[in-house]
């Protein structure tokens, strides 16, 4: 039987890895890559946002910048990024202080890394997570506040205009974030935990979002599986399907609505390992890292493409036709 196109994709390719030099403190938060190319990735640390570049097959930090510093709060750093060619928009949170929203361009040939913005950007509304969105021409940057609002803003962090819910309307919504991707239609899902007085016990579900045409639904937990909470989810390219990453394993869903069509569980991982997901485009795979092991599952059968160790996975993300994986050190491996 001839291979299927995410094992063309993935199994014939060679692995490459760098460890990035990071200071002695320097932890990596997460990683993104535009899905249209395979030659460079940003990611970010509580301090700043570099640019890691595929050289000939050497993978090299081609520039950086730091934060502006406007992040408030003492608490653990905890960052998101998005990235759309030349664009790169990270935010940066510590504890449960006040974030900052930076908005950068990657210059001169891919050497500079320019900070174009900085601040909050959402009408006084927290921003919680970022994504990329796709609301015509080059899209734009579509944020989640607590309030549940998803605001769209331009690459350079001017509002739009545009906006919608991502839960519905209350007084005292409490919206916390734990993930969202996005596709290239604007179709966004994200891993959300309502925190006011009314939906204290509730767990987190994925909020599945289609802000062009006003729609809303969810994905809750199927608890005949036994996987836990919802941890991290990931939309392929063509927003049709949403992969949702468990405290115990991962489930794979149309994104129209109805039950998993597939259901996989992890081997063996802590419930409290960290957990990653990302759904390469171009592809039917999904990637995955989790406690100390990364892998890619084709979404149609279930089975392992291709796996590998990573020490505590900061961030796993998807080029065109390729796979980055980033441990919490700088431990970058690109694939294939």
């Amino acid at each position: 039987m001839p291979p299927s196109r995410a094992h063309t994709a993935f199994a014939l390719g060679e692995q490459r890895a760098t460890a990035l030099a990071l200071d002695a403190e320097e932890r990596v938060l997460c990683v993104a890559a535009d899905p249209r190319s395979r030659d460079e990735i940003a990611v970010v640390t509580a301090r700043r946002v570099l640019i890691v570049a595929d050289d000939g097959g050497e993978l090299k930090t081609a520039c950086w910048r730091d934060f502006a510093g406007r992040a408030d709060g003492d608490g653990a750093a905890t960052a998101c990024v998005a990235r759309h060619e030349n664009h790169v928009a990270a935010l940066l949170r510590r504890g449960d202080g006040a974030p900052e929203a930076a908005f950068f361009e990657v210059a001169d040939g891919g050497t500079q890394l320019r900070r174009v913005a900085s601040g909050r950007k959402t009408g006084g509304r927290q921003p919680r997570w970022l994504c990329a969105a796709a609301a015509g021409g080059r899209g734009g940057v579509a944020v989640l506040t607590r309030c549940g609002a998803l605001v769209e803003l331009s690459w350079r962090g001017k509002a739009t205009g545009r906006e919608s819910r991502a839960v519905p309307a209350a007084v005292g919504t409490d919206l916390q974030v734990l993930d969202a991707a996005s596709s290239t239609n604007g179709a966004v899902a994200a891993v959300v935990r309502q925190r006011s007085e009314m939906h204290r016990n509730a767990g987190a579900f994925v909020a599945l979002l289609e802000p062009a045409k006003g729609r809303r639904r969810r994905v809750c937990e199927d608890a005949t599986l036994g996987f836990g909470d919802a941890r991290a989810c990931a939309v392929d390219a063509a927003g049709t399907r949403v992969a949702v990453a468990w405290a115990g394993g991962f489930t794979a869903h149309r994104f129209r609505g109805g039950p998993a069509f597939l259901a996989v569980a992890w081997d063996a991982q802590p419930r409290s390992a960290p957990v990653r997901v990302a759904w390469p485009p171009g592809t039917r795979a999904v990637a995955a890292a989790i406690g100390g092991e990364w892998a890619i599952v084709d979404a149609s059968s279930g089975g392992r493409v291709a796996r590998g160790s990573v020490e505590v996975p900061a961030g796993i993300c998807g080029g065109a036709f390729c796979v980055w994986c980033c441990d919490e050190n700088g431990a970058l491996t690109k694939l294939p």
